[in-house]
């Protein structure tokens, strides 16, 4: 008599058939892990940008081509007023996870884990290509931390795809959302990666979200405060300021006069705002720049400074000016080289090809002109009570201790607002 075959599914594979995805699923937590840590970086670069310094980079400083500080400030680094480096550092929680499970779990599921995860990456990687070409052909600078993120990308999206072919069966989608009968191992590993990823996940986007806040609402409160003053205090008479290096139209309904050390990482990324706000606004801004150095040996308000060459660096602008180039050493100094390497030797090297002549800028040096033009400025600074850099006067009204740069868009836009 022939026994009738059962027409039953046969039982799902136990993890026991894992070892085979071990390379490329540790292969897939480790780029996870990496990613994790370069998407913190690149998370408190953002949010250092949005409080107005410089963030210094884990491979790039901001000078020149490489400048992580104009990538962050971009529009495109953000996404439904997050940080992108937010999005990303969940991104990375969930695929630790699901690698996790597409290693230790039975065939079927674990190849659900692993198609979710590569879609996941696959994504990630066109938004990266998108990304890519923003800053080369938009924004005109390179993050390097985010390049790195592009390169964890891929490497992701290619180990998960190892993982999806290596699946032996169907993938069990239902199963590895609603199967909790596995074995006590399968069950545990689960809910701990279900718990990992969305706590992480979560933490990470509440986390940004209320420090994004906290900035957004000290900015709101700020620009409140200065536009308050500017409507009842009255203004310094701006012609004290005449003669100094300007950009912009003279007859600009807003001027905005930056009191500025050459080697402060605040004022760089002021510097930087005020490009911005020159870009959007060439015919209304005029922007100002008055030498202040922090240091004793040219500013007698300072008793110590950090800064060794602020003193150098401040009297080789005036020199600069006087050859009509102070705007190319401002952007060759602010701009092209990056923080730390402010110096002398540093910015010699880069003279010629922001304009100046070097034996022109020497033999003004060599005279007491850029000294007791720095000591007026530093003078002037002074008299009208701005005790640090970056100070800014806005339309004859002091703001000292720096700016959140949505504060001075805020300011600005409201002042061209008004009625001519």
């Amino acid at each position: 008599m022939l026994r009738r075959m059962s027409s039953a599914a046969p039982p799902s594979p136990t993890p026991a058939a894992a070892p085979r995805r071990t390379g490329p699923a540790l292969w897939a937590l480790g780029l996870a892990a990496a990613g994790a840590i370069v998407a913190t970086v690149l998370l408190r670069e953002h949010l250092t940008v949005l409080e107005g310094d410089v963030a210094g980079g884990l491979f790039c400083g901001g000078g020149g081509r490489f400048d992580c500080n104009t990538v962050a400030a971009h529009p495109s680094s953000w996404l439904l007023g997050l940080p992108l480096a937010a999005w990303g550092l969940a991104f990375y929680v969930v695929a630790a996870a699901l690698a996790l499970l597409a290693w230790r779990l039975p065939e079927d599921e674990a190849a659900a884990a692993a198609a979710a995860g590569s879609v996941l990456a696959l994504a990630a990687v066109m938004l990266d290509v998108w990304l890519g070409w923003t800053m080369v052909a938009r924004i005109g600078a390179v993050c390097m931390n985010c390049v790195a993120t592009y390169a964890v990308n891929a490497g992701l999206a290619i180990a998960f795809w190892r993982l999806d072919r290596m699946a032996a069966g169907d993938r069990a989608w239902r199963a590895l959302l609603l199967r909790w009968s596995a074995p006590r191992a399968g069950r545990w590993l689960k809910l701990a990666a279900a718990v990992v990823a969305l706590a992480g996940a979560g933490a990470t986007l509440a986390y940004a979200r209320h420090a994004v806040a906290e900035s957004v609402a000290d900015a709101r409160d700020e620009a409140t405060a200065l536009l308050q003053r500017i409507v009842t205090e009255p203004p310094v008479d701006m012609a004290r300021f005449a003669g100094l290096p300007a950009e912009g139209p003279a007859d600009a309904r807003v001027t905005i006069v930056a009191a500025s050390d050459f080697e402060c990482s605040f004022c760089r990324a002021m510097a930087a705002r005020l490009d911005d706000l020159r870009a959007e606004f060439p015919r209304d801004v005029r922007v100002v720049y008055l030498n202040v150095p922090i240091h004793p040996d040219c500013n007698p308000g300072v008793r110590n400074s950090e800064h060794r060459h602020a003193c150098w660096l401040a009297k080789a602008g005036v020199c600069a000016a006087r050859q009509g180039r102070f705007w190319d050493y401002h952007r060759l100094v602010y701009h092209e080289l990056a923080p730390g390497r402010t110096d002398e030797a540093h910015v010699r090297a880069g003279l010629r090809g922001a304009g100046v002549d070097p034996a022109a800028l020497d033999a003004c040096l060599a005279t007491a002109e850029p000294d007791s033009a720095v000591a007026r400025e530093v003078r002037l600074w002074s008299e009208l009570d701005m005790d640090s850099v970056p100070s800014l006067v806005i339309n004859g009204h002091v703001k000292t201790g720096g700016i959140y740069p949505t504060t001075l868009r805020a300011v600005v836009r409201a002042l061209l607002a008004r009625p001519a």
